[in-house]
């Protein structure tokens, strides 16, 4: 990383350990202090490590924190936060003007015949540590995941980044080592930019800023939850409502209109129910903020409280994992392997890219309002889809030139009512998590 030209601080400091000390760095205004094999564990080792001539105390100071090894015990997760967030406190400590950013930690791959699959593990430190992050100004998450492990193929690594030749699964090799100081150039040249004067040039920084208003967004395509109908509140609500519902059939002259009516009645159910089931936001911070306190402490009681908060806060990232993959409408994934913030981009993305931000009216001029695009948009498919009369003579014509009708035996099989084994037959040809018409309800639900 030789660009000088960089907004950095007097003093940035980089802690880390052997994919940071693979980071070919010439800049003499970052000091990096990592060493391969260190851990969180390892933190003090690391701080004694820093060049003398480091100003501590410096009011301009900035910090990478870009820890990329797990826990040597690799499986306790609550080891690996307790260690991060002991960590973070001694850097808060030892460098108090300092702000801090973390990188995330990268995937390991597997060994063995699990070479070509990511360790998951890091994935919800991660989630934990961005947490911590949201809630400090101080410090700044970077989130590195999803360039070192594929998200469209669920949990498969970027072999290209990693070192081959490494028995541990977690080194990269040069090109990895290019992605991450791409990540510290960007963080620093754009996210930081305007903060600190570039005492190499004589004019002051210029900040600029831009407020681009998007069209709002409607609501969007309905699907049915499967894993809310499996619940146990949705099952007994809807039981007891069909129960009473089912009565009033008879009313209907007509009974398409009276299923039509069901199908409206069982959204307005689940929807009902998926509000009752999914809890609110400030909860869970709330259980977050617990966690962290029990964190803290040890003992049998607070053991046990750790791992039914723990369980309560990833029902809930699962339940909302699988809502954004319903919406962002993704047919292949795999369970405890799903990528929460790849469904949520996804389904974003998707959104921006169905919205019109503008539209050409008949008379030449641009309509950038929702309301104004939706009408223009009317006009046109009433104007396409407007009947213009019905030519007689041509349709004679070329029906005249059908050989193939129907004979009488398949015209009355066609005239006749569908019986309950073809619907049932119909049901269960309907590929799992499809909704078959607009209504939105799945093959689950039947």
């Amino acid at each position: 990383m030789t660009n000088n030209s960089l907004p950095l601080p007097p003093n940035t400091i980089i802690l880390g350990a052997s994919n940071c000390c693979r980071l070919k760095i010439s800049d003499s205004r970052i000091h990096n202090a990592s060493v391969s094999g260190s851990t969180a564990e390892d933190i003090d080792k690391l701080l004694v490590t820093l060049d003398k001539s480091v100003d501590k105390n410096c009011v301009e100071g900035h910090l990478w924190f870009g820890y990329k090894r797990r826990h040597k015990n690799n499986t306790d997760k609550e080891i690996i936060c307790i260690n991060m967030t002991n960590a973070l406190n001694k850097v808060k400590a030892e460098f108090p003007n300092a702000d801090i950013s973390i990188f995330s930690i990268l995937p390991r791959k597997g060994k063995g015949p699990n070479f070509t699959k990511c360790n998951l593990t890091p994935h919800s430190v991660n989630m934990y540590i961005e947490k911590v992050c949201s809630k400090d100004q101080r410090l700044s998450f970077v989130d590195i995941w999803d360039d070192f492990c594929r998200p469209g193929m669920g949990v498969n690594p970027v072999k290209t980044l990693f070192d081959k030749n490494d028995p541990s699964g977690v080194h990269v090799n040069p090109e990895g080592a290019k992605e991450i100081v791409s990540h510290i150039k960007n963080f620093m040249s754009i996210d930081r930019l305007g903060e600190y004067g570039n005492t190499q040039c004589g004019h002051d920084g210029v900040t600029i800023s831009m407020n681009i208003i998007e069209p709002e967004r409607g609501p969007g395509y309905w699907k049915m939850n499967n894993s809310v109908i499996k619940t146990e509140l949705f099952k007994n609500t809807f039981e007891t409502f069909w129960k009473s519902w089912k009565l009033n059939i008879n009313r209907f002259k007509d009974k398409k209109e009276f299923w039509d009516l069901t199908k409206t009645k069982i959204k307005e159910i689940t929807i009902t129910i998926s509000k009752k089931l999914w809890l609110n936001e400030n909860e869970v911070k709330n259980w977050e903020h617990k966690l962290e306190n029990l964190l803290e402490n040890d003992g049998t009681q607070q053991n046990l409280n750790k791992v039914e908060l723990k369980n309560d806060i990833y029902k809930y990232y699962d339940q909302k994992s699988e809502a954004a993959r319903i919406r962002s409408k993704i047919n292949w994934y795999e369970k405890g392997e799903k990528s929460t913030n790849y469904f949520f981009r996804l389904e974003q993305k998707r959104g921006k890219e169905k919205l019109w931000s503008k539209i050409k009216a008949e008379n030449g001029t641009y309509k950038n309002n929702i309301n104004e695009i939706l009408g223009e948009q009317l006009k046109y498919y009433e104007k396409l889809f407007a009947s213009g009369g019905c030519n007689r003579e041509a349709g004679e014509k070329l029906l005249h030139n059908v050989n193939k009708t129907l004979s009488e035996a398949e015209k009355r099989l066609c005239d006749s009512e569908i019986t309950k084994d073809e619907i049932f037959k119909a049901i269960k040809l309907i590929k799992k998590d499809k909704s078959p018409g607009e209504d939105g309800i799945t093959a689950e639900f039947y």
